[in-house]
Protein backbone atom coordinates (compact mmCIF):
# COMPACT_ATOMS: atom_id res chain seq x y z
CA UNK A 1 0.00 0.00 0.00
CA UNK A 2 2.78 2.20 1.02
CA UNK A 3 4.63 1.73 -2.28
CA UNK A 4 1.07 2.17 -4.51
CA UNK A 5 0.87 5.28 -2.80
CA UNK A 6 4.74 6.57 -3.41
CA UNK A 7 3.77 5.66 -7.09
CA UNK A 8 0.86 7.57 -7.50
CA UNK A 9 2.48 10.43 -6.26
CA UNK A 10 5.54 10.26 -8.27
CA UNK A 11 3.27 9.66 -11.11
CA UNK A 12 1.59 13.08 -10.23
CA UNK A 13 4.67 14.96 -10.24
CA UNK A 14 5.33 13.73 -13.38
CA UNK A 15 2.34 14.82 -14.81
CA UNK A 16 2.28 18.24 -12.87
CA UNK A 17 6.06 19.08 -12.73
CA UNK A 18 6.68 21.88 -9.83
CA UNK A 19 8.00 25.42 -11.96
CA UNK A 20 8.14 29.09 -11.58
CA UNK A 21 5.02 30.54 -13.54
CA UNK A 22 7.13 34.14 -13.68
CA UNK A 23 9.26 32.28 -16.30
CA UNK A 24 6.77 31.47 -18.59
CA UNK A 25 5.45 35.02 -19.24
CA UNK A 26 1.51 35.08 -20.32
CA UNK A 27 -0.36 31.95 -20.77
CA UNK A 28 -3.32 31.48 -23.19
CA UNK A 29 -6.08 29.16 -22.65
CA UNK A 30 -4.29 27.36 -26.18
CA UNK A 31 -1.64 26.87 -24.30
CA UNK A 32 -2.90 24.88 -21.69
CA UNK A 33 -5.22 22.70 -23.93
CA UNK A 34 -1.73 21.77 -25.82
CA UNK A 35 -0.23 21.01 -23.09
CA UNK A 36 -2.59 18.73 -21.75
CA UNK A 37 -3.01 16.79 -24.61
CA UNK A 38 0.44 16.39 -24.94
CA UNK A 39 3.47 14.27 -23.24
CA UNK A 40 5.64 16.88 -22.58
CA UNK A 41 4.96 18.57 -19.41
CA UNK A 42 6.16 22.34 -19.26
CA UNK A 43 3.49 23.46 -15.72
CA UNK A 44 1.11 25.85 -17.88
CA UNK A 45 -1.91 24.20 -16.58
CA UNK A 46 -0.87 24.24 -13.40
CA UNK A 47 0.30 28.38 -13.48
CA UNK A 48 -2.84 29.12 -15.84
CA UNK A 49 -5.66 27.30 -13.50
CA UNK A 50 -3.62 28.28 -10.10
CA UNK A 51 -4.17 31.89 -11.13
CA UNK A 52 -7.62 31.39 -13.18
CA UNK A 53 -9.27 29.89 -9.75
CA UNK A 54 -7.75 31.94 -7.44
CA UNK A 55 -9.40 35.12 -9.54
CA UNK A 56 -12.87 33.61 -9.51
CA UNK A 57 -13.67 29.70 -7.60
CA UNK A 58 -16.69 29.77 -10.03
CA UNK A 59 -13.10 29.24 -13.14
CA UNK A 60 -12.93 25.48 -11.43
CA UNK A 61 -15.52 24.77 -13.44
CA UNK A 62 -14.91 26.68 -16.64
CA UNK A 63 -14.85 23.43 -19.75
CA UNK A 64 -12.20 24.24 -22.14
CA UNK A 65 -12.55 24.25 -25.90
CA UNK A 66 -12.27 20.55 -25.82
CA UNK A 67 -14.82 19.75 -23.73
CA UNK A 68 -12.74 19.15 -20.21
CA UNK A 69 -13.00 20.39 -17.01
CA UNK A 70 -8.95 21.03 -16.79
CA UNK A 71 -8.66 23.24 -13.99
CA UNK A 72 -11.30 20.96 -12.00
CA UNK A 73 -9.17 18.05 -12.86
CA UNK A 74 -6.15 19.77 -12.06
CA UNK A 75 -7.24 20.87 -8.23
CA UNK A 76 -8.15 17.56 -8.05
CA UNK A 77 -4.68 16.14 -8.42
CA UNK A 78 -3.15 18.26 -6.79
CA UNK A 79 -5.01 17.69 -3.55
CA UNK A 80 -4.13 13.97 -3.76
CA UNK A 81 -0.80 14.85 -4.81
CA UNK A 82 -0.46 17.17 -1.55
CA UNK A 83 -2.89 14.40 0.55
CA UNK A 84 -0.25 11.32 -0.58
CA UNK A 85 2.39 12.14 2.07
CA UNK A 86 -0.37 12.31 4.76
CA UNK A 87 -1.94 8.86 3.73
CA UNK A 88 1.55 7.02 3.50
CA UNK A 89 1.96 8.14 7.43
CA UNK A 90 -1.30 7.32 8.21
CA UNK A 91 -0.84 4.19 6.58
CA UNK A 92 2.06 3.08 8.39
CA UNK A 93 0.33 4.17 11.90
CA UNK A 94 -2.50 1.86 10.85
CA UNK A 95 -0.22 -1.06 9.97
CA UNK A 96 1.99 -0.67 13.22
CA UNK A 97 -1.20 -0.66 15.61
CA UNK A 98 -2.37 -3.81 13.56
CA UNK A 99 0.76 -5.54 14.32
CA UNK A 100 0.91 -4.47 18.06
CA UNK A 101 -2.84 -6.15 18.23
CA UNK A 102 -2.01 -9.49 16.74
CA UNK A 103 1.58 -9.45 18.73
CA UNK A 104 -0.35 -8.88 21.82
CA UNK A 105 -2.65 -11.53 20.86
CA UNK A 106 0.21 -13.83 20.62
CA UNK A 107 1.10 -13.25 23.68
CA UNK A 108 -1.72 -13.97 24.87
CA UNK A 109 -1.99 -17.31 23.42
CA UNK A 110 1.65 -17.95 24.48
CA UNK A 111 1.04 -17.20 28.32
CA UNK A 112 -2.19 -19.05 28.62
CA UNK A 113 -0.68 -22.28 26.69
CA UNK A 114 2.71 -21.59 29.26
CA UNK A 115 0.52 -22.05 32.50
CA UNK A 116 -1.27 -25.08 31.43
Amino acid sequence: MIIYLKNENETYIAKYPAIECDTLGNITETMVVQEYNSTVKKGYVECYCKDYILADIQNIQHEFGIGEKICLKWSAEKALQIAFPFLIVLSIVVINYIMQLVYAGQLRIFLISSLQ
